[in-house]
Formats: structure tokens, C-alpha cells, sequence
């Protein structure tokens, strides 16, 4: 077992070895101070991990093609950001609680776990909770790499809480702890599939609920698809679902970002483990697997251009995007998105956790060929068809 101790500064990358794998941790410029990156190297595939984010899930790359998308922004030192900032502007005007704009950059995050959606106001404490929550932008203190000839397990935990008290600590060592979670990733070597776990477990002596949700950001191509076995689909924001809303396309203008998001419902969730598949299908008929777990929310999301644009800017009106927002992927969460309450009525709400009590959500993926590919379109196809009747 390796075990790594992110929070501390290094002048060079620290190498181990084990199992024929190369680990490395290491400081990629322009990256912030204190701001890590985790990388696995396995023969021709690499799995890279953001120890300064909860242990989001970076880019991997099977065979030397990339499973998730090019990262838009460099990496935030965790002791300096402010995710209350107004310094983050949207059309010129400011907008406080915006700023996972300036922090989006894994292919994998967990958000959350007060407010995983839209900024919204607390009615009780008057509190803004920020765009996407904190939890993809707490450090880790310590992540294991435990890799045997057919797996390697990446492992770590931190600790979620109120972020509010006295600011000679970081932000994300103050107040009150509310939620321990732990983040597993399981990496099949032979398929370089992976899994993910994380549990969420009340550590505190109130009860909570975890306002859970994840960006799940693949990899795009012009006329890729993305296909979800559901009998129900609409524009998120509402009007009339266009032909092409499955298709990915580049930006004409890259200073002009485009995104479309599709609210799903009625999806197909097969045992064993009541997961659904969904599929990215490529031009050359390959894809890549999605297994995620009932959630109340789940949405398809495009986007594509925007580097240099004025859409958001910082309030010296320099560009907050400096590459593409190419991407293409799901949101999904325990909660609506905007706040709407527009979730599917077939899955159940979060339910809140006591003193003590956990909560796991698990998810897989991993590219496939394309027969088999062929294989879940034609499944997907038939649930539709079916619901349809």
C-alpha cells in the first residue's frame, strides 16, 4: 500500500512503484501552490486524481484515448479560494455565489452536500448556498493506492462542515463537522473500468440530509451521442425538445459558449445492483458504459466553446475561461437542480441521516467496443419503444 499525504508542499514529483504501476504525485504549473495532482500509470493507461478536490476524478486515458474531457481551468489553491466571491461576474454583472464556474475542471465530481444545485438562499439561516456546494473543492489529508495484479483501489476521506467560525483556519476546517466522507475508486486493470464509491456518514449530533449531486464529463465528438433509457425527456427550463437533443456539436465561434441540458424521467434501472446504463456513442460506433444509481435528478448536459468569452468574467473583466467548455455528460442529484422540484415522481427522495448513520452512492463506467457498444443501443431502444406503447 502507498499512502500520500497531500497537505504539505513539494519542489518535485514524488514517484512509487508497485505492481508494475507508477505513482505519481506531483505540481503541474499553472497550477496554484498546494494544489496536487494524483497520477496512476499503467502501461499505456493513466488515471489521474485531484487531491485538492475530495479526490475528484481528473482525466483517464485507456490506450492513449481520453475518457473524459480537456480540463477548462487549472487547479485552485484550496487555502486561498473563496467560493463567496463576488470578484466572478456573469454579463457583465457580479454574481455572488458562481464561483464553481472558475473551479470546474475534473472529469468526475461529488457536489453538495448543503446545496448541490443552483445558488439559493437559505430560508432559515439567510445564508447563501453557493452553485454546486463545497465538497468538490475540500483537500484530502491522505489517500492510499492499494494495486494487486487485477485491481487498484484509491482511497480517501475529509470531512464536510458548516464553514463558518474563526478565519485563522481555512475555510474548509471551520465550523461545525456534519458529514465524514470516504471516496473509493476501484480500477479494473484488465478493462480500465472504474468504480466509485462514496459514503456519507453523520458525524455530527443533529440530523442531516445530503443534498448530493455529481458532473460526470466525458470526453466529446462532433455527432457523438448520448443515449438514456428513459420513457420521459424535456428541455431543462422548459419549451419543445429539439430532434438533434442527444447530439454533441462543436461551438461555430468559440468565444460563444452554447450548452443544452435535458431533464430525464422513468429511466430503466436493472438489478443486479438497480443500476442504469446509459451510453456515449462515437462516430466509429465505440462508446463508453454509464452505471449510475436511482437519483430523483438526472439531466444530460452539452456544452461546447466559450474560451475567451465576456459571458463570465472577472470584475477587471478578463475572461474566466481561458480554454473550451468541450464537453458532454449527466448531472445527476438527490434534488432538483433548480430548486423546481421537477424529479422523477418513480425514484424517492434523499432521506435524512441521524447521528451516526450513512449513506452510500456507487456509480461505473468505462469504454466499450463497438459491438458491444450496438448491444445497449439496441437495449436503450427497446425500453423506449416499450414505454412507449
Amino acid at each position: 500500500m502507498i499512502i500520500i499525504r497531500p497537505n504539505r508542499e513539494i519542489n518535485r514529483e514524488e514517484l512509487s512503484y508497485s505492481e508494475g504501476c507508477t505513482v505519481k504525485f506531483w505540481h503541474k504549473p499553472p497550477d496554484e501552490r498546494k494544489a496536487y495532482r494524483l497520477t496512476i500509470i499503467d502501461r499505456s493507461n493513466e488515471y489521474e486524481f485531484y487531491p485538492s478536490k475530495g479526490l475528484s476524478v481528473g482525466q483517464v486515458t485507456i490506450g492513449g484515448k481520453s475518457l473524459f474531457w480537456e480540463q477548462p481551468s487549472d487547479l485552485s489553491n484550496p487555502d486561498t479560494l473563496d467560493l463567496h466571491s463576488k470578484k466572478l461576474h456573469i454579463n457583465g454583472m457580479p454574481a455572488p455565489g458562481f464561483m464553481y464556474i472558475a473551479t470546474y475542471s475534473a472529469g468526475i465530481e461529488l457536489l453538495g452536500l448543503s446545496n448541490w444545485g443552483m445558488p439559493v438562499q437559505d430560508t432559515g439561516t439567510g445564508r447563501l448556498e453557493i452553485l454546486h456546494g463545497e465538497a468538490s473543492c475540500i483537500p484530502v489529508d491522505e489517500v492510499t493506492v492499494d494495486i494487486n495484479k487485477e485491481m487498484i483501489l484509491v482511497e480517501a476521506s475529509f470531512d464536510f462542515r458548516t464553514f463558518q467560525g474563526s478565519s485563522s483556519k481555512p475555510w474548509y476546517q471551520r465550523g461545525e463537522k456534519i458529514f465524514q466522507i470516504t471516496r473509493k475508486v476501484l480500477i479494473t486493470r484488465a478493462s480500465g473500468h472504474i468504480e466509485i464509491t462514496d459514503s456519507f456518514k453523520n458525524i455530527s449530533t443533529r440530523t442531516f440530509t445530503p443534498d448530493w449531486g455529481y458532473h460526470i464529463t466525458f470526453s466529446p465528438e462532433p455527432g457523438a451521442v448520448y443515449l438514456v433509457p428513459a420513457s420521459k425527456a424535456e428541455p431543462r427550463g422548459g419549451g419543445v425538445l429539439p430532434k438533434d437533443y442527444e447530439v454533441w456539436q462543436p461551438s461555430p465561434d468559440d468565444k460563444q459558449r452554447i450548452e443544452k441540458g435535458v431533464i430525464f424521467k422513468d429511466l430503466h434501472y436493472q438489478s443486479p445492483g438497480h443500476f442504469c446504463t446509459s451510453l456515449l456513442e462515437y462516430p466509429d460506433g465505440s462508446g463508453i458504459a454509464i452505471k449510475t444509481p436511482p437519483s430523483p435528478y438526472y439531466q444530460t448536459w452539452f456544452c461546447s466553446g466559450g474560451a475567451g468569452s465576456k459571458e463570465f468574467t472577472w470584475e477587471n473583466g478578463e475572461p474566466v475561461l481561458k480554454r473550451n467548455w468541450d464537453g458532454m455528460g449527466i448531472e445527476i442529484g438527490s434534488s432538483a437542480l433548480d430548486h423546481d422540484e421537477n424529479t422523477d415522481p418513480a425514484v424517492p427522495s434523499e432521506p435524512p441521516l441521524k447521528p451516526g448513520e450513512s449513506r452510500s452512492v456507487s456509480f461505473m463506467m468505462g469504454f466499450i467496443p463497438p459491438d458491444e457498444a450496438l448491444n445497449l443501443r439496441e437495449s436503450i431502444n427497446r425500453y423506449i419503444t416499450e414505454k412507449a406503447k
